[in-house]
Formats: structure tokens, sequence, C-alpha cells
């Protein structure tokens, strides 16, 4: 129970605020965005060997082009005051023989 209760009070007191949409914005940009991977926690917080066109929340999708996937990927909470995006993701890579693109 305590340890719950730790883990929520950690959620709410961390910064930044999680749901934040702050970000540096070039003068006169008109739209811009914040994928759900860097503004709330996702259900799959991290996972192992990721293929090709996976998707990480509703809004972001991996896709490499390796013959043997050695990628983790892991979203974390971030905790320090200068950083802006609520989350940040964490990615791992071991002997990669191709490309990748995150969109």
């Amino acid at each position: 129970m305590v340890d719950e209760l730790n883990h929520i009070a950690d959620n709410r007191l961390a910064l930044p605020r999680v749901g934040s949409n702050a970000f540096a914005r070039p003068g006169g940009t008109e739209w811009s965005w914040r994928p759900q991977l860097w503004r709330g926690p996702l259900a799959r917080k991290g996972m192992a060997a990721v293929e090709s066109k996976t998707t990480l929340g509703d809004e972001v999708t991996l896709f490499h082009d390796c013959k043997i996937s050695e990628l983790t990927l892991r979203q974390v909470r971030n905790t320090r005051e200068q950083d802006l995006a609520p989350y940040g993701l964490r990615m791992d890579v071991f002997r990669f023989d191709g490309s990748f693109c995150l969109s």
C-alpha cells in the first residue's frame, strides 16, 4: 500500500507535469504538436527485438530495415526541471546493420 502511495505521489510531484505540451517553438510558428509518447505513460513501457512498423502509443511508429532487430525501446519518466517533455524515449542499439525512422 505504501509503495502504491509513493508511486502515485512521485508521479504527481515529478517535473515536468504529465500531459504538458510546453516546448520551444521557433518564432512565427502557427502549429505545433507533441506525440503521446512524450506526453503521458504508455501501456507498454518497453520492448526488445523491436520489429519494423512497431507502434509506440497511438501516434508514433518505428520503421527500420535491419536484417536482425537488435533494438530495445523504453519510455522513461523525465524528472529534471529543465526537461520540457514529461516522458522520453530510450533506444539501445546492438550490432544494427540498417537505418531507422520514427514517424
